[in-house]
């Protein structure tokens, strides 16, 4: 089973919870004992990133469909943003997010890139659709009445290195965000709602992620900003703040909750998108879209009695066991198996 994956277009160390995802599952199913040969479909900018792995640098993703025939490939694998309109083998589609599908259409065509599909016909064409949580599988049921059998939910892993003791590189305390500095990650009502209760405490606010093109020169006075770390030193990150903080307005998987219970960190975040569905009743909610209410849940993190506190931390890592990456790897593998056997 020759398996082509798609990775043009993520960017190395800012392809947030896909790319995770992706390295994770190449690097689980290359270890299986399993018939799946993965050749990687990539870019200019990812390539050598993926250099451990057998690659085919392509110039754009028109380019994919005929390199599929010519290298005889079985199935392909792709995310819906860049899925080919026209194959003559399966395609299987990871969908990390449905964001986007609830925005105003763009003036250049609804999510066109390169394509020319929408992420409507590209779920319609594909023969099976992984997706890393339940929440994702309704809004595709909801969003597009995509068939349930053509449906498999991959959960994502964490991994344990974010358990392993690591020191920190900035100074205590300090709350933390990680995410792509985006309208979606909601950063400017955390902002604020720091800014409501910074005179009450001694807290300064780290923040890690992709930059954005309009994002400002100087944060202002207490505010760190991170473009990106590995995981030794993000690790490091989670585990000496006192609270890991997703403002976000929406989240597909929740994969920066798994991390930080994993690191042992306090956690607050809204009850969105399949963030409850990892996290239970173990952080501390806050409504996103209120100011008052995300600056309630800072000031709580500081008051926490010690023992509250650490039944919360225990009860986040004893939710982290379920999520491996090897059980995510033999999920998407199963559903490379399905879309070949019902093609």
């Amino acid at each position: 089973m020759r398996i082509g994956l798609n990775t043009l277009g993520i960017v190395p160390g800012f392809g947030g919870g896909e790319e995770i995802y992706l390295r994770k599952i190449i690097a689980e199913i290359s270890a299986m004992q399993s018939n799946a040969e993965l050749i990687l479909f990539t870019d200019a900018l990812n390539h050598s990133s993926f250099s451990d792995n057998t690659c085919i640098l392509l110039s754009s993703e028109k380019e994919i469909a005929r390199t599929c025939e010519q290298e005889d490939i079985d199935l392909l694998f792709s995310a819906p943003r860049n899925a080919p309109a026209k194959l003559t083998i399966p395609l299987v589609l990871w969908v990390m997010s449905l964001y986007e599908a609830d925005q105003p259409p763009r003036k250049k065509g609804f999510f066109s890139k390169g394509s020319g599909q929408t992420i409507e016909e590209a779920c319609r064409q594909a023969s099976i659709i992984v997706v890393p949580s339940e929440f994702l599988k309704k809004e595709l049921l909801r969003l597009y009445t995509v068939p349930l059998n053509k449906i498999v939910v991959a959960p994502l892993g964490v991994d344990e290195s974010f358990a392993t003791p690591q020191s920190c590189i900035v100074e205590q305390p300090y709350f933390l965000a990680v995410g792509k500095v985006s309208p979606r990650k909601n950063l400017d009502a955390l902002l604020k709602a720091f800014r409501k209760v910074e005179d009450e405490i001694h807290h300064s606010l780290v923040i890690v992620g992709q930059p954005d093109d309009q994002e400002p020169d100087h944060w202002g006075d207490r505010i760190f900003r991170i473009d990106r770390l590995g995981n030794t030193q993000l690790a490091g990150l989670y585990q000496h703040c006192d609270m890991y903080i997703c403002p976000s307005l929406y989240e597909g998987s929740g994969v920066t909750i798994l991390e930080a219970f994993k690191a042992g960190a306090l956690v607050g975040t809204g009850r969105i998108g399949g963030i409850q569905e990892v996290a239970g009743d173990t952080p501390f909610y806050f409504n996103a879209e209120s100011i008052d209410s995300i600056a309630g849940v800072l000031k709580r993190a500081v008051e926490e009695p010690p023992e509250n506190r650490a039944r919360r931390i225990e009860g986040g890592k004893s939710k982290t066991t379920e999520y491996t990456w090897e059980n995510c790897a033999w999920k998407t593998l199963s559903a490379f198996r399905k879309a070949i056997t019902s093609d």
